[in-house]
């Protein structure tokens, strides 16, 4: 088995062999300090408040990635891959008085050594919006949508999830390669000021997540689920730095021929400690319900109602060239697939330092613990851990490498018919990233 070191170094030339037009233009073009911020992908950020905030960023990521195992197969099983991406962006930034708005759409086109049926198109779409009808009242919308085929394409798609509320995200507890995945995730909030001190918001969502097998495995069954979203919440500023309030929410899961519901009642204590740096801490009770035709073989399955407890928390540090962020919340969730429904406990954090003004490092990682309630398979338990890491190094105004690396893990007593339950994967990337600002006035 060939070292990481070669692999990644192979890939960077695979990548630099695909990209070498770009590459010899940007090696003709004077070498200068990038004073453009750059997101953790590398793509040019939104800038900070003060300076010009109407914008659209053009540009393309050429990158090569090697994945230790392929078809998802369990230890001593494993197919090695190669894959060249070609990934161009557009993205759209505007900042007016009433109004703040940021689009994202990337297509992207992967190429394979190994596994014909990873020859195929992704799509990545993002967008968060927020809209001040009058002194009172503030309307905002989220949206993400990714149609995903390789672990390195549904890496990617994951971190779509940022603007959504963590009670609200689709669960990313498997990776499941050599599977057409489509998640959508869409939501619509109101927020009314009673007085200087109380909120009331009203929100909801949709998502769904669709799964198409493409190696024509017969163990490749995944749950197909669609979920709706009701939130009614209330809080009260105590101080300058603590508010309070209550949150209600009904959540209906259909997957797998289940149809689950769930009430949640959580109280909230939310502490802002300056700008940037904020924690939110909420806790409860939830009560679920379900009927459907399938019948579980999980212990800690719910067949008729069933009280307990429901917890989240968000964490959000930026100091320095510093930025910190944890998430973590205890709840009842689809199955990811895996299963239809179960009680996921997660929590994932992620830090990013400035190390100068051509270099980026970024480290992260999340763990989902899920307890399945409904579907056919005696999973009973299966965790999902993931770590990654990057690093970006500016090369002029415009142009940026990354490599990153990420490893994740699943565990259960099997997956799928006939599939052991432990399954790893191995991922490094290397990528080029090239972008321009185009300006759209005041």
């Amino acid at each position: 088995m060939q070292s990481i070191p070669k692999l990644a170094a192979k890939l960077l030339l695979g990548t630099l062999c695909v990209s070498g037009g770009a590459a010899t233009a940007w090696a003709q073009a004077p070498a200068e300090p990038a004073t453009q911020a750059r997101g953790d992908d590398g793509i040019a950020a939104a800038p900070e408040e003060g300076t010009r905030s109407n914008f659209i960023v053009t540009g393309v990521r050429v990158g090569g990635s090697w994945d230790d195992n392929a078809l998802n197969s369990p230890a001593g099983n494993k197919l090695q891959d190669e894959l060249i991406s070609v990934e161009p962006h557009l993205a759209l930034h505007l900042a007016r008085p009433r109004t703040k708005a940021s689009f994202d759409y990337t297509p992207g086109f992967t190429f394979s050594q190994e596994v014909s049926q990873y020859n195929a198109r992704s799509q990545t779409l993002s967008g968060t919006a927020e809209h001040r009808l009058t002194r009172r009242l503030t309307l905002n919308e989220y949206n993400t949508f990714s149609l995903s085929t390789s672990a390195y394409d549904q890496f990617r798609a994951s971190n779509l999830n940022g603007d959504v509320p963590i009670t609200e995200r689709p669960n990313d507890s498997a990776v499941v390669p050599g599977t057409r995945r489509t998640s959508a995730v869409a939501g619509l909030g109101a927020s009314y000021a009673l007085s200087p001190r109380s909120n009331l918001t009203i929100s909801g969502s949709f998502s769904a997540n669709r799964y198409r097998d493409l190696l024509n495995s017969s163990t490749q069954s995944l749950f197909n689920s669609t979920v709706i979203y009701g939130t009614a919440a209330y809080d009260h500023r105590m101080s300058r730095r603590r508010s309070a309030g209550v949150t209600y929410s009904a959540q209906q899961i259909w997957s797998g021929g289940e149809s689950f519901l769930t009430h949640t009642l959580l109280y909230t204590e939310h502490f802002q400690f300056g700008a940037h740096r904020s924690l939110l801490l909420q806790g409860g009770p939830q009560y679920s319900t379900t009927s459907g035709g399938t019948a579980s073989l999980s212990p800690s399955a719910i067949t008729g109602g069933s009280f307990s407890w429901s917890a989240a928390a968000t964490l959000n540090l930026q100091f320095a060239r510093n930025l910190i962020e944890f998430s973590g919340a205890r709840q009842v969730s689809d199955g990811g697939g895996v299963s239809s429904v179960v009680r996921l406990s997660r929590a994932s954090v992620d830090a990013s330092r400035n190390l100068g003004k051509s270099w980026t490092a970024r480290v992260g990682g999340n763990y989902n613990l899920n307890d399945v309630l409904a579907g056919p398979l005696p999973l009973g338990q299966f965790r999902f851990w993931m770590a990654n890491g990057s690093i970006v190094r500016s090369i002029t105004r415009s142009a940026a490498i990354e490599l990153g690396y990420r490893r994740s893990s699943h565990a259960a007593a099997q997956f799928l018919i006939g599939t052991p339950g432990y399954i790893d994967h191995n991922l490094v990337t290397v990528s080029i990233i090239y972008d321009l600002t185009h300006p759209l006035g005041k």
